[in-house]
């Protein structure tokens, strides 16, 4: 029997499994559709930046305490409830979905929940899963994250279409408690409290750890390196999401409910496309090429996509969309493997939860700046900006490097 299969046919995996992908898809599904559906009754980018900022902000706050919080409760009740709580939230938005300050709250309560839902997942695993098969377990979790993530947004517009502006939230809500079931079969932790509480004491220890995190990142030149590339790239990406609705209406000029997979599956297909390529070839290449190849890359894509206003060229858009998601996976692999192997593990985990803090609170400005200026300036423009600065910096670090190599 091969190793995928056994880890299939185990049922306590395969509930946790299948809890992930339609919860993933589900989540990730709602945003995009708020996303779509604000910038359908405001035509405003900055509505559609406040929406990002506002799914990105308790990662700043939460992301570094969670997984310290989540390793004193039992994990299976830990998703069976934040499933059920983000079930309950959504069903908010069928009330309303066009009331502004309405959708920003209720998206910012349910992304709180997410910030305790993801680290109750992928540590599960080594419970259910034989010692032999955790391999083969881990890298199916893996591709499912991220290929249902990419399901979720990029079926969004569809799903709109299909089900309207209201009951695609009930759609949703039930995608949700389908997969608080599926997670409810997951045998207990046992030898934990039962009981999810907070304690004050707790969080003052973790925001220590995660100060000390702080340190130790600063005192180490390639994990703050990492760090800075990493977070800097999810930035960009939050800054290029916000605009997509606004690209697709007066750019492209195609139906805000094609913006999904017109635009954002062309650069998740690149994205998984350019990490299998960076996996199989990148390991006979330095990571600093690499990472220098996908900066400037980016750089003289996105000027290119800039140029897009004035020709409105639909494939072309696609295309570049396509490569611009695999100069992403330039950067990103070989800055996530330095991160790890330079990170010790008894401090991997401090580290990993700086970088969540640090992605949601950088991306603050950089969103907001975006969004605004788009309106006043047009997102022709901003790309243009974006597209000078992720090339100059992308030069800096090649005539630093080759500095570097002649003053030694």
């Amino acid at each position: 029997m091969s190793p995928f299969l056994a880890v299939i046919l185990n049922q306590h995996f395969r509930n946790l499994w299948f809890g992930q992908i339609i919860s993933q898809i589900a989540i990730n599904m709602m945003a995009f559709v708020l996303a779509l559906r604000i910038y359908q009754t405001t035509a405003s980018n900055t509505a559609v930046s406040l929406l990002i900022l506002t799914i990105g902000i308790p990662a700043v706050f939460f992301g570094a305490v969670s997984g310290t919080l989540v390793d004193r409760w039992d994990k299976r009740n830990v998703l069976v409830v934040t499933n059920l709580v983000r079930m309950l939230l959504l069903l908010g938005f069928f009330a309303s979905s066009e009331t502004l300050p309405w959708v920003y709250l209720l998206v910012f309560f349910i992304s709180i929940t997410t910030q305790f839902f993801v680290p109750a997942e992928a540590p599960t695993i080594p419970r259910l899963v034989p010692k032999e098969f955790l391999l083969t377990a881990n890298s199916l979790f893996t591709f499912t994250y991220y290929t249902s993530m990419i399901t979720g947004f990029v079926l969004s517009g569809p799903v709109l279409r299909f089900f309207g502006p209201h009951n695609v939230f009930l759609f949703l809500s039930s995608c949700l408690a389908l997969a608080s079931l599926f997670v409810s079969q997951v045998p207990p932790e046992g030898k934990k409290e039962s009981k999810i509480s907070l304690n004050k004491t707790e969080f003052v220890k973790v925001y220590q750890e995660f100060l000390n995190g702080l340190q130790f990142i600063a005192k180490n030149g390639p994990i703050f390196q990492s760090i800075f590339l990493l977070t800097a790239s999810q930035a960009l990406i939050a800054s290029l999401a916000s605009l997509t609705p606004g690209f697709a209406d007066k750019i492209l000029q195609i139906e805000i409910e094609d913006a999904s997979y017109a635009i954002l599956g062309p650069a998740a297909i690149g994205m998984i496309i350019g990490a299998l390529l960076v996996g199989q070839f990148g390991r006979n290449l330095s990571r600093q090429s690499l990472i220098n190849l996908g900066i400037i890359l980016a750089g003289f894509l996105l000027f290119l996509l800039s140029t897009i206003v004035r020709f409105r060229n639909l494939p072309l858009a696609v295309l570049l969309l396509f490569f611009l998601g695999g100069a992403n996976a330039l950067v990103d692999v070989p800055a996530n493997t330095n991160l790890q192997e330079n990170a010790p593990s008894q401090v991997r985990g401090r580290v990993y939860g700086v970088l969540t803090s640090l992605v949601g609170g950088a991306a603050i400005l950089p969103v907001m700046i975006t969004g605004l200026a788009a309106d006043i300036f047009g997102i022709g423009k901003v790309i243009l900006a974006i597209a000078s600065l992720v090339l100059f910096y992308g030069i800096y670090r090649v005539v630093k490097e080759r500095y570097n190599i002649l003053s030694s």
